[in-house]
């Protein structure tokens, strides 16, 4: 009796097992089924052109089945999505990161793992060239904003130098003005700075004698010329 006992409850212990085993078997079959299904529909999605949209369902079925057969396909196709010439969101460090990620799987076959392993290496090439033709053209943008810089105080020196030359002219015409003055003293300095014209006007209506007439005249423009020169003079000193 006791036997007959053991036995039932041996069996009934084996039949719950194979019960279990089944029920878990069926879960990881449905399991496979979805991971399947879901990147079926990403692959489709991303033959449309819907590149983020198969992105978000291929990381959806990393992140639901990491156990999956399916997973390491995925892991590799969102790696391939992000180098993708007609995808915008094209991104090499993005792609690189799933690459590398796939390459993390134990159970990864040896020709799967080959063909990752050559495209990380020209990604991150292709990585190293992008940053290298970066700080080239950065380079370059500095040294055209120097150029221009350094042009346009070319130009300011050049302009300096041609107002500098001009003024020197005009000193040194002022300087043979005086000295024809020296030469010629027909008013005193001090005349210049104290007497009007008016005056020397009414002088020379005053005066009958043409030579007192002509003296007044040219008394009128030595100091219209002397006039000029302090004004100029003052101009240049206000520069300084």
């Amino acid at each position: 009796m006791i036997k007959v006992l053991a036995c039932t409850v041996v069996a009934s212990l084996v039949g719950f097992a194979s019960v279990a085993q089944a029920q878990s078997a069926k879960n990881l079959s449905e399991r496979e089924t979805k991971a399947e299904y879901h990147l079926s529909f990403a692959d489709s999605l991303e033959t449309a052109g819907a590149f983020q949209g198969a992105s978000l369902v291929y990381k959806m079925v990393v992140e639901l089945y990491p156990n999956s057969v399916y997973y390491a396909e995925a892991v590799r196709s969102l790696g391939h999505l992000y180098i993708n010439p007609f995808n915008t969101a094209r991104n090499d460090s993005i792609a690189l990161y799933w690459f590398k990620k796939h390459l993390e799987i134990p159970w990864l076959q040896r020709g799967e793992r080959s063909r990752s392993v050559i495209v990380s290496s020209l990604v991150r090439e292709r990585l190293k060239s992008n940053t290298t033709d970066s700080r080239r053209a950065d380079v370059i943008d500095s040294l055209s904003q120097l150029a221009r810089i350094q042009a346009a105080e070319i130009a300011a020196q050049s302009k300096r130098i041609a107002e500098l030359r001009s003024d020197l002219e005009q000193t040194d015409t002022d300087l043979h003005i005086l000295l024809e003055f020296q030469k010629n003293p027909i008013v005193t300095r001090r005349d210049s700075l104290a007497a009007s014209s008016t005056t020397l006007q009414r002088l020379a209506e005053a005066t009958d004698s043409q030579q007192e007439r002509k003296n007044a005249e040219q008394s009128n423009e030595q100091l219209r010329k002397l006039r000029e020169i302090d004004l100029r003079a003052l101009q240049r000193r206000s520069k300084r």
